[in-house]
């Protein structure tokens, strides 16, 4: 019995540690781009390669501008330049209003079975929280131990730059929204908060650009 139990484990260790890398496309700051196979490692650099059986060459902020996984759930990431520091964001809505997360937790591809084991716990039911829906994944919020999201960031189409969405809930709202009436009342009745990121950039970019 025991030794079932051991193989049980390696065969189970020896799966996650030999976890392919996904099909995604990566996009080069000079506007190149190529499909092949990638990973996110614990840093938040690119693992990529061409081919499954090359090695792959690594690539951060000040070499990738994007990459886009072409598996489910079919996720897509950019650097963005932060206090002159490159952050890997994930974009949540794109149009003429770009809407990006970063999460505490990492989007590493590349994670241990402790670091998903936690994940599930903190994902886990807790008292005193509710649960709610976010890109397509539930998401407790309240509670001890409850997910959080650490930043919430939007940019109009063509900026470089972007902007934390708290702060322009604040102080901009009507530079960013003003044109659009449907999305100011939304916001000014609090059924769009800052946490609704998503459905505030999806609102505007169905209903507030030109077709």
């Amino acid at each position: 019995m025991r030794r079932c139990f051991i193989f049980i484990f390696f065969l189970v260790f020896a799966t996650s540690s030999w976890a392919q890398p996904k099909l995604a496309t990566i996009t080069f700051i000079d506007g190149s781009l190529y499909e092949g196979f990638a990973d996110i490692t614990q840093k938040l650099n690119i693992e990529f390669r061409l081919n499954l059986d090359e090695e792959p060459d690594t690539f951060d902020g000040f070499d990738v501008k994007r990459i886009s996984f072409n598996e489910k759930p079919y996720e897509v990431f950019e650097y963005i330049f932060i206090d002159k520091k490159p952050e890997l964001l994930i974009v949540l809505s794109e149009g003429e209003l770009v809407a990006y997360a970063k999460y505490i937790e990492s989007f590493s591809t590349q994670k241990t079975e402790r670091q998903l084991a936690n994940e599930d716990y903190i994902n886990a039911p807790k008292s005193g929280s509710y649960s709610t829906s976010f890109n397509g994944q539930n998401i407790r919020i309240g509670g001890p131990y409850s997910l959080k999201i650490s930043h919430y960031y939007i940019k109009k189409k063509g900026s470089d730059s972007v902007e934390d969405l708290k702060m322009v809930l604040r102080k901009k709202r009507k530079e960013y929204f003003g044109n659009c009436s449907g999305l100011m009342k939304k916001l000014k009745s609090k059924e769009y908060i800052a946490q609704d990121i998503k459905k505030i950039a999806d609102y505007y970019n169905d209903f507030c650009t030109e077709l």
